[in-house]
């Protein structure tokens, strides 16, 4: 929410650059943060699918995925569209795709086409293209999870250096195979790696966690340096993804096995904050640019951004509350429900089947 907010600050290009290479980008850092949500995922998909042992273990995970990801994804479109009501309407292809150009309503007659899976949505909902990604990694993350367990996760790590150049255009999801590798390798750690992080003494954790800092700003910061531009144009470029995964896992890592960071992450506001993030993730955005668009007419000071982002977090950490609640929640209970039934059908089914 930091970067969106960000992106409406009255910058010139080079400021804006400036600003997200220096040690306050860390706040806005938009991008970095969302390779932490991948590299988590690859982490959690990878426990979930290692102990879960019933029948029909693959179609299950299948189902819990969908399930996870898209009726959230869907009712947020429908509540982006529904509070763009009034605002100017575009075509599909002149859907603007930034924060500080999304004051437009689009056609019902393209709403359909949105909702069949997570996407932009024509630009309605920015944030979905990273639910694209999230599904479309899911349904080959058996396969990836047991190259690592079969081979070695050096051998995923490998893979995902490899796939920076994707095979074909429609499969340019696959440049972030690298973050997913990480979080599996994290999961397949040996036991001395996690005993080391774990016995790691104050400066030394210290030391980690400045290194992850530097590696989540490093590809701003050189950026800057070389041309005077944040990168951002470059952001699917292996020279932006390598720190930043690199990054997001030591702060996995650190938070999973070091225990000052953990409890840190365990801080009641933070965890509360966490069951609700990923209904805030599709939440903020709509929120943020309804009170810009209706209210403000884009002639923001720095200062005038910053109170519309505060009040859009209260509103959206509101708004995330009861959608996890009647949304988010209610999605992973009936994923489970399903995944009952798949096992127990599993179980009673002959075999050879």
């Amino acid at each position: 929410m930091g970067y969106h907010v960000f992106d409406f600050f009255p910058f010139y290009e080079s400021a804006r650059a400036a600003l997200l290479a220096s040690p306050l980008g860390i706040l806005v850092n938009g991008l970095g943060a969302l390779h932490v949500f991948f590299v988590l995922s690859g982490y959690v998909l990878a426990l979930s699918l290692t102990h879960d042992a019933r029948p029909g273990k693959l179609l299950r995970f299948y189902v819990r995925r969908l399930l996870r990801i898209h009726p959230p994804y869907v009712v947020a479109v429908l509540f982006a569209w529904a509070m763009t009501l009034g605002l100017q309407r575009v075509s599909a292809g002149a859907a603007p795709l930034n924060a500080s150009a999304s004051c437009f309503h689009l056609p019902a007659s393209l709403l359909p086409r949105a909702l069949m899976l997570p996407s932009l949505a024509f630009g309605q909902l920015p944030v979905g293209w990273s639910l694209f990604v999230e599904l479309a990694m899911s349904v080959i993350f058996p396969l990836l999870l047991w190259l690592g367990r079969r081979a070695h996760p050096l051998v995923l790590i490998a893979l995902g250096f490899f796939l920076f150049r994707p095979l074909d255009v429609r499969l340019g999801f696959l440049v972030f195979t690298l973050d997913f590798a990480l979080g599996i390798a994290i999961f397949l750690a040996p036991p001395r790696i996690e005993s080391f992080i774990a016995a790691l003494s104050g400066p030394a954790t210290a030391a980690w966690i400045v290194v992850t800092v530097v590696l989540l700003q490093a590809p701003y910061a050189v950026s800057w340096w070389n041309t005077g531009e944040s990168g951002m144009h470059a952001r699917y470029a292996p020279h932006m993804i390598v720190p930043l995964a690199l990054g997001s896992a030591l702060l996995v890592a650190a938070t999973l096995h070091q225990p000052s960071v953990r409890r840190f992450f365990a801080a009641r506001w933070i965890a509360s904050l966490g069951t609700i993030s990923f209904s805030f993730y599709l939440i903020h955005f709509t929120v943020l640019t309804f009170l810009v668009c209706r209210f403000t007419g884009h002639s923001l000071s720095v200062p005038g951004a910053i109170g519309i982002g505060v009040v859009a977090f209260a509103v959206s950490v509101g708004l995330s509350t009861v959608a996890y609640r009647f949304v988010e929640a209610p999605s992973m209970n009936a994923g489970r429900a399903v995944g009952r039934a798949i096992a127990t059908w599993g179980g009673r089914a002959p075999k050879g089947s």
